[in-house]
């Protein structure tokens, strides 16, 4: 819900100068989080980093879709969302290697301190011209309630809507595997011990197939792209229902990956496509908001069936949610 004004803002400072504040909202909130010493002033520290990480998806995805030529949105949507995932991973295990040495408190501090770096640097090492793609692009003088009002004017045009509801789909179909896949791989028999293994090939596979389907739809079209990917996801998660191999196992997870997660900057392509540039920021702050509620309901509702059905269950939902995801864009003229 911290995405809905991140276009307004966008409109109103420029989107480089967003992400800074970003930056600098995420550097806080580490601090806070060190500092903090007692529980609400810890929430507040964490609801800092929330906006600064709700802010950041919305607008940066705008902006790399305008410096991109036609040619290379997907390529480039993909190596950005690529990178970020490695950061992710990255990140979080470095902390976590270290907090037993040093305690919680001073990693927190150091990873604020990074932030505040990274953010000196970017404002006294870059070029004049950085913020040439941070001009105003939209209709920021219409006022709070006008711009809201023009924002939901979007979800009346009818390309919009269909990706929008290929995305929730892709989402309802995908947001859950990962957190499912480990309880699958169990009731095949596989040891608590070498989930890790199947675990990285799932987020090496995310990885490539982030990197890879960009450039195919850059080459063939997102639109083929997105309906090949969603049709070989419902076949993969059929097969990796019935597989019981180890080795085959590794690889459909390795596979599954590549067609679960790489989608994304296949979707956000598709976006840009049917959005004319001055809408960027709306159009990717109403995706994001509507895919993070598909996601949280699908897990939610994912657990009910598995605990009432069984895992399987699960996974054939999944199949028959990426084929229906399909249809909103199939009907594009």
């Amino acid at each position: 819900m911290f995405a809905i004004p991140s276009a307004y803002f966008a409109a109103k400072f420029g989107g480089f100068k967003l992400l800074f504040m970003s930056l600098i909202l995420y550097s806080l909130g580490f601090l806070g989080i060190a500092l903090s010493p007692h529980f609400f002033l810890l929430l507040m520290a964490f609801y800092a980093g929330a906006i600064g990480f709700a802010f950041f998806h919305p607008v940066s995805f705008a902006l790399v879709t305008r410096i991109s030529d036609k040619g290379t949105k997907g390529k480039n949507m993909g190596n950005f969302m690529s990178l970020g995932d490695i950061g992710r991973m990255i990140v979080p295990t470095l902390a976590l290697l270290f907090i037993p040495s040093f305690g919680w408190r001073i990693v927190m501090v150091v990873l604020s301190l990074a932030g505040f770096m990274i953010y000196l640097i970017s404002q006294f090492g870059r070029p004049k011209e950085v913020y040439v793609n941070s001009r105003q692009v939209s209709d920021i003088g219409l006022g709070k309630r006008a711009w809201l009002k023009s924002s939901l004017v979007l979800l009346k045009d009818g390309k919009f809507r269909k990706v929008l509801m290929s995305a929730m789909g892709d989402t309802l179909a995908s947001s859950n595997i990962y957190l499912f896949l480990p309880f699958l791989l169990l009731l095949r028999g596989i040891k608590p011990a070498q989930l890790v293994i199947f675990t990285s090939a799932f987020f090496l596979g995310s990885l490539l197939g982030k990197f890879l389907l960009g450039r195919v739809a850059d080459i063939i079209g997102n639109r083929k792209v997105f309906i090949l990917s969603e049709f070989a996801m419902a076949a993969i998660l059929l097969i990796l229902v019935a597989s019981d191999s180890f080795v085959l196992l590794v690889f459909i997870s390795l596979v599954l990956g590549i067609f679960t997660k790489g989608t994304s900057p296949v979707l956000q392509t598709l976006i840009s496509d049917v959005i004319h540039e001055t809408h960027y920021e709306k159009a990717f702050e109403a995706s994001e908001m509507f895919i993070q509620i598909a996601g949280a309901a699908t897990i939610f509702v994912s657990g009910i069936l598995a605990d009432h059905f069984g895992i399987t269950v699960v996974f054939y939902m999944s199949a028959a949610l990426a084929i229906l995801a399909t249809f909103p864009v199939m009907r594009f003229k």
